[in-house]
C-alpha cells in the first residue's frame, strides 16, 4: 500500500509539474495609445467626386469658356502642339478641391511646362514678342481659371495681366504664368468647399473649347457676380523697330510682327450682395518689327502704310463689323485703285 501510495504521488507531482507552466499566461505587451488623424474637410473624396452618379449633388457656383484651335489651316504643328499643352494643363485640373480659408496656386498644382512635363513648344509673348518655347497655350488655362475665378467670387490674391491683349479671352480677365515666377494665386472666401473642375471637347472640326467650372455642394452659395464692365483708361500707340539682316542686299523690308497699342483699364464687378470690385490691367504697347535688307538707311523717317497694309485693315473691319466706313473705302481707293474691291467681296 505504501509502494501505491508513492508512487501515485509520484504521478501527481509530475503531472502538476507540466500543467503549471502550461496555465501561466506570458505578460502581453501593453498597446502603444494611437494618434487619431482626423481629416480636416472629411465631408466628401475624390472617388465619391469623380463617380458620374454623384455629380448631381454638386451646383455650378461659376464658370468661364475659352475657344482654342486645335487643327491649324494648313495642318501645322503650331496649333497641334498649342492644343496638346492645353490639354496636358487640364489633367492636372480635374476636381481640384479649395476648402474653406485656402489658397489655390496654378504653379503648385500643374507644375513645371517643361519637355520632362510632357509639353511640346508653341508660340508664347516674352517681352512684347512672339517666340517659341515649351508650354506655349498654358496661359489660356491659366486666364480661362481666371475668369472662372472671379465668375464665383473667388478672391484674388495674385493675377498678371499679359503684356498684349488676348484674342480668347476678354480684356481684364487674363492671367499669364511662368513657372516659378508669375503665379495664379486665389482664396476661397466661403465656409464651405469648393471643387475646381477643368476639361475640353470639340466643337468643329479645327476648334475645342476649354471650360473651367468651381462646383459646391452647399446649395445656399448661389452664382455671386451680377455683372462686369472694362473700363478703357486709354491707349498709348506702338512704335516701329526695325532689324538688319542680310538675306537681302537691297532696302527690301518685310514685316514680322504686326503692331498693336497698349492699353491700361480697370475690370469693375459688380456682385449680388452689393459689393463692387475693381482690378487693374495694363497691356503695354507691342512693337511692330520689321526685318531690313543691308542698304535700308536706318536714320530715315519712318514710312506711310503700304497698299498691302491698308487692305488688311479694310478686311479685318470687314470681317469683325461687316461695314466700312467710308474714308476707308476711298483711302483703299487712293493707294490701290480697284482692289479695294476685295474688301466689299468678302462683306
Amino acid at each position: 500500500m505504501n509502494l501505491i501510495r508513492i508512487l501515485t504521488s509520484v504521478f501527481i507531482g509530475i503531472t502538476i509539474s507540466y500543467l503549471i507552466p502550461a496555465c501561466k499566461t506570458e505578460p502581453q505587451p501593453q498597446p502603444q495609445p494611437q494618434l487619431l488623424v482626423l481629416q480636416k474637410w472629411p465631408e466628401i473624396t475624390f472617388p465619391e467626386i469623380k463617380s458620374p452618379e454623384s455629380y448631381d449633388k454638386y451646383h455650378v457656383v461659376g464658370e468661364y469658356e475659352t475657344i482654342y484651335q486645335h487643327v491649324g489651316k494648313y495642318k501645322t504643328s503650331r496649333y497641334e502642339n498649342r492644343a496638346h499643352n492645353i490639354k496636358t494643363n487640364v489633367a492636372n485640373l480635374e476636381w481640384i478641391p479649395i476648402h474653406p480659408g485656402d489658397s489655390f496656386s496654378y504653379n503648385k498644382t500643374v507644375g513645371p511646362r517643361t519637355e520632362e512635363f510632357g509639353y511640346m513648344t508653341s508660340i508664347i509673348i516674352y517681352l512684347g514678342e512672339f517666340k517659341e518655347e515649351y508650354g506655349g497655350g498654358t496661359c489660356q488655362v491659366s486666364s480661362t481659371i481666371h475668369a472662372a475665378a472671379l465668375m464665383s467670387g473667388m478672391e484674388i490674391v495674385q493675377r498678371t495681366s499679359h503684356s498684349r491683349p488676348s484674342t480668347y479671352i476678354k480684356r481684364g480677365f487674363d492671367a499669364t504664368v511662368s513657372y516659378p515666377e508669375l503665379d495664379l494665386v486665389f482664396k476661397n472666401p466661403y465656409p464651405a468647399s469648393i471643387y475646381l473642375h477643368a476639361e475640353t471637347y470639340e466643337v468643329t472640326e479645327d476648334e475645342s473649347k476649354l471650360r473651367v467650372v468651381f462646383y459646391s455642394r452647399n446649395v445656399q452659395i448661389k452664382k455671386p457676380i451680377k455683372k462686369t464692365r472694362w473700363i478703357s483708361n486709354g491707349t498709348e500707340p506702338y512704335k516701329k523697330k526695325f532689324r538688319k539682316t542680310n538675306k537681302w542686299r537691297t532696302d527690301h523690308k518685310t514685316r514680322i510682327q504686326r503692331g498693336k497699342d497698349g492699353e491700361k483699364g480697370i475690370l469693375a464687378v459688380w456682385y449680388t450682395d452689393g459689393r463692387k470690385e475693381r482690378f487693374v490691367s495694363q497691356y503695354r504697347p507691342v512693337n511692330e518689327i520689321w526685318e531690313v535688307g543691308l542698304a535700308w538707311d536706318m536714320d530715315q523717317v519712318p514710312w506711310e502704310p503700304t497698299c498691302q497694309d491698308k487692305l488688311w485693315k479694310c478686311r479685318k473691319i470687314c470681317q469683325d463689323k461687316h461695314e466700312m466706313p467710308s474714308e476707308i473705302w476711298q483711302s483703299c481707293y487712293d493707294h490701290c485703285g480697284g482692289d479695294f474691291l476685295i474688301c466689299q467681296n468678302e462683306r
